[in-house]
């Protein structure tokens, strides 16, 4: 709720964005990263098809992505989340299709809708649909624009799932190379109100000679310009040009969490196949 209510606020003071010049500041702000991969240590078609049928990411998948546990994100889904480009809501529509009893349904759901995303294996006649998204430009007072992006409610229950899958791996991964907490909030308000609370229990432990100061690193992850290269080559887990200003060589090894690497199909489908930025005249679709 907390979340809709600051979207709600800063939708309310802005405008929706029809100049001339629009499509142009959205391709600015959304550029689209080289899909021209080194691909000599990528894993063949044969090696991933060999890791999905072996036990481990079998269970895996029928656990982390079980009808339970598809069912308890959906039904645990904020209240008034943001719904999809359909009109869905997770709690308040899907929720409910996953508490009736129809198995056959849910499996649907499950095989063809929330599976594909981790799996990669998307209709070419589909991708667009499914692994696409919808972006609305507002203009700011400063005259540039904030995107709002309304992506697929089935694509983020499969990337959550994923996610509380990895986490505890990551987690211990990165604590072998330093003292790192594992977290991070979704929406502006929590950290809003979590910095406030923070402030007001320990205002008075402070002075002016010892101040109480709080860092926010912002993670901008919706239009991702990063080095996509470098992406794949920790999953591959061998470098493929040199990094770090020259700490790397390529063909070093590189270490990598092992439960990321079962997630493959889904780096490559998103960063590898669904790239493209389509533009109309008053909305954008990425696919």
């Amino acid at each position: 709720m907390r979340l809709e209510l600051s979207r709600l606020a800063v939708c309310s003071v802005l405008k929706p964005a029809f100049g001339h010049d629009t499509l142009h500041k959205l391709q600015e702000k959304t550029p689209v990263g080289s899909v021209v991969f080194d691909k000599q240590f990528w894993p063949t078609t044969d090696a991933l098809d060999e890791m999905c049928r072996h036990d481990e990411w079998l269970n895996m998948q029928e656990h982390s992505f079980s009808m339970k546990k598809i069912g308890q994100y959906f039904r645990t889904c904020k209240p008034l989340s943001a719904q999809d480009a359909d009109g869905w809501r997770g709690r308040e529509h899907v929720g409910w299709l996953f508490s009736d009893g129809n198995f056959a349904l849910q499996e649907l759901l499950r095989t063809h809708l929330i599976l594909p995303n981790i799996l990669g294996d998307f209709l070419a006649e589909h991708l667009d649909e499914i692994a696409g998204v919808r972006i609305f430009a507002l203009e700011k007072a400063n005259n540039s624009l904030r995107p709002i992006v309304i992506g697929s409610l089935w694509r983020r229950c499969a990337a959550r799932l994923g996610v509380a899958e990895v986490r505890s791996n990551v987690a211990t991964f990165l604590s072998q190379y330093t003292n790192f907490k594992f977290g991070g909030e979704s929406d502006g308000a929590t950290r809003c109100a979590q910095v406030t609370q923070l402030l007001a229990a320990a205002w008075a432990q402070h002075s002016e000679d010892n101040p109480l100061v709080v860092i926010q690193l912002d993670v901008v992850n919706a239009y991702p310009s990063a080095d996509r290269q470098a992406q794949f080559d920790v999953l591959a887990g061998r470098a493929s040009k040199s990094y770090d200003n020259g700490h790397v060589h390529m063909g070093d090894d590189i270490p990598c969490p092992s439960s990321l690497r079962h997630y493959w199909s889904y780096f490559e489908s998103m960063q590898v196949t669904a790239y493209t930025l389509h533009f109309s005249d008053y909305q954008g679709q990425a696919a």
